[in-house]
This record gives C-alpha cells, sequence and structure tokens, in this order.
C-alpha cells in the first residue's frame, strides 16, 4: 500500500493513463495493467484513478482489432475499477464507472 501511495502521490497515474495513446501495444498493455494493480484491493486508490478519468481510455482500447494480450489486460483492469476486488460496501461511485 505505501508503494500504492507513494506512485499516486508523486502524480503517476495521468501519464499512465495518457500512457494507453500510445502507439506501441506493449506500452499500452503495461499502461493499463499498472492502473488495475494500483487500483486493486484500494477502494480509495481505485476511486483515485476513476477520478483521473481512466474509464473513457482504457474502455476506447477495447475494439474487434485489439489484440488479446492488451485486451486480456484490458478487461482485468476494467473489472477492477467496476469493484470487483473489493467488498460489496465499498464499491465505486456509479458516476465514475
Amino acid at each position: 500500500m505505501f508503494f500504492k501511495k507513494l506512485v499516486i502521490a508523486e502524480g503517476a497515474v495521468p501519464i499512465f493513463i495518457k500512457l494507453l495513446e500510445s502507439p506501441i501495444i506493449e506500452v499500452k498493455e503495461q499502461a493499463a495493467h499498472v492502473l488495475g494493480v494500483l487500483s486493486a484491493t484500494n477502494p480509495e486508490c481505485r476511486d483515485f484513478v476513476l477520478q483521473n478519468g481512466a474509464m473513457g481510455p482504457l474502455c476506447s482500447l477495447v475494439t474487434l482489432q485489439t489484440p488479446i494480450n492488451l485486451l486480456r489486460k484490458l478487461s482485468w483492469t476494467l473489472s477492477v475499477l467496476c469493484g470487483v476486488t473489493h467488498p460489496a460496501d465499498k464499491l465505486p461511485p456509479w458516476e465514475l464507472v
């Protein structure tokens, strides 16, 4: 948890969101994965990632042309942002999802 909060405090979340626009698939995969890891099991971190606007860029990457490895990362991260790793009483605010 210390490192999650440190990454957030240093302003890295908007950078990871911006990296989702990279022309390099592997960069997109890693950015999506990091956003998921930051959001997993901690509702406050998840809500911070959502408040920074990660949902739109992640969803826009889901197309018929998206490579399967990237789709795996995207689907996992999107499920985390929707609350799959969080208790039922700590689901994300609907307006952020």
